[in-house]
């Protein structure tokens, strides 16, 4: 019998991040692997329903309180109590995010003799590890987040998806032996990769970025470099908090006909699939999904060397790579690649064979069945202790 899943999240569907989609993705693979799988997550709107079935697998949401301060204490217990009462239901719990849920989930794998396996989604500027360890004055709860940290270290696996958050957890303390590197995954089945073929030259080429718009992901930077790039339409897909100071930024740059930002969309494959150019300009990384939305697609990629972008592209191979914070190597690789139709073609030909042998989430999803199977079938390996370095 394979063992049953119980994943723990903050927020989940109809909330949508790179983590939300990361969860959604493994757990509808694992589910038609025949895998029983629960996702428990927190009931931030009491217009979404507690509990509904998603591509075969369910989906719990437990009650918040709706009182600024009472909501971070209320999730945590809330969710403690609902591992406990489904304690029958489920043989291992995956944590998705190192952050205080994965605290809960972590002491109560230890309580009930559960395998706990957690997964590090962030690095660099802003990560999780960073946000745990470090007591912010803005939020008295954050007091207690040094102590929700030492809870985490308790857990059987902590799974890294680039090569620098697995670096970060080692130098947190971490264990090697607990530490392993797991990337995000695709479903290359649902793309075409239909840009492959693509060498005919246009007058116009349409870059593509999909991003949330916030600092550390670099889209000022982006204008920045845009400012500098003749002959090329750029399409911003997302939203967030800086909309309206990178709407100013348009204005004074001057790049009104050049620049659009389309705001969230929920075509973006179709925007990836039709695009000449794929941009990344972050600030921090952990492994974005849209970069491997669009090298599956086919697409050539400029991206930043951070984070998992360094894992994903070998600069000149399957993509190109440029220092953060730097709009001019950022232009100077994008015209690059709008003035040559063939180097497009051969970088998107090789970004999705990438994507094909290495990031397809069929492949994602077999490698953390495997370790389901070891820790359920191993009850001494998954009480293993954490290390006190």
């Amino acid at each position: 019998m394979k063992p049953r899943v119980l994943m723990v999240i903050s927020q989940f569907w109809p909330i949508i991040g790179g983590v939300e989609i990361q969860c959604q993705r493994l757990a509808a693979e694992l589910r038609r692997r025949q895998h029983e799988v629960t996702v428990v997550t927190g009931r931030h709107d009491r217009s979404t329903p507690r509990e509904e079935t998603m591509n075969g697998f369910l989906v719990m949401r437990t009650p918040i309180l709706q009182v600024p301060r009472l909501r971070n204490v209320s999730l945590l217990l809330s969710l403690g109590w609902t591992l406990w009462r489904l304690r029958r239901r489920y043989d291992v719990i995956q944590a998705h995010q190192a952050l205080r849920t994965a605290a809960v989930a972590t002491l109560m794998g230890k309580l009930l003799g559960k395998p706990v396996i957690i997964k590090v989604s962030s690095g660099g500027t802003g990560s999780e590890i960073t946000r745990m360890r470090k007591r912010r004055s803005s939020d008295w709860f954050s007091l207690l987040d040094p102590l929700l940290w030492r809870a985490i270290r308790w857990c059987d696996r902590i799974i890294a998806v680039s090569s620098e958050i697995k670096d970060e957890l080692l130098m947190a303390g971490f264990p090697p032996e607990k530490v392993m590197e797991v990337p995000n995954g695709v479903p290359v089945e649902a793309t075409t990769g239909g840009r492959v073929n693509k060498t005919v030259a246009s007058d116009t080429v349409r870059a593509v970025c999909a991003s949330g718009l916030r600092p550390i992901k670099g889209i000022d930077v982006l204008l920045e470099a845009a400012h500098r790039v003749e002959g090329v339409r750029f399409e911003i897909l997302g939203d967030g908090p800086d909309m309206d100071h990178l709407l100013n930024m348009q204005a004074d740059l001057g790049l009104d006909g050049s620049v659009v930002f389309h705001g969230r969309r929920d075509d973006v494959a179709d925007f990836l699939a039709s695009a000449d150019i794929a941009v990344f300009p972050s600030r921090a990384e952990g492994m974005s999904n849209s970069l491997l939305e669009a090298m599956a697609q086919g697409v050539p990629c400029v991206a930043t060397s951070v984070g998992g972008n360094r894992d994903t592209i070998e600069d000149g191979f399957n993509g190109l790579l440029v220092p953060p914070e730097d709009p001019s190597a950022l232009a100077k690789a994008i015209q690059k690649l709008a003035a040559n139709a063939e180097l497009r073609a051969r970088l998107g030909a090789e970004a999705r064979r990438t994507i094909c042998q290495r990031y397809d989430i069929v492949n994602v999803a077999e490698r953390y069945a495997e370790l389901y199977a070891v820790l359920a079938s191993h009850p001494s390996d998954a009480n293993m202790e954490t290390s006190q370095r």
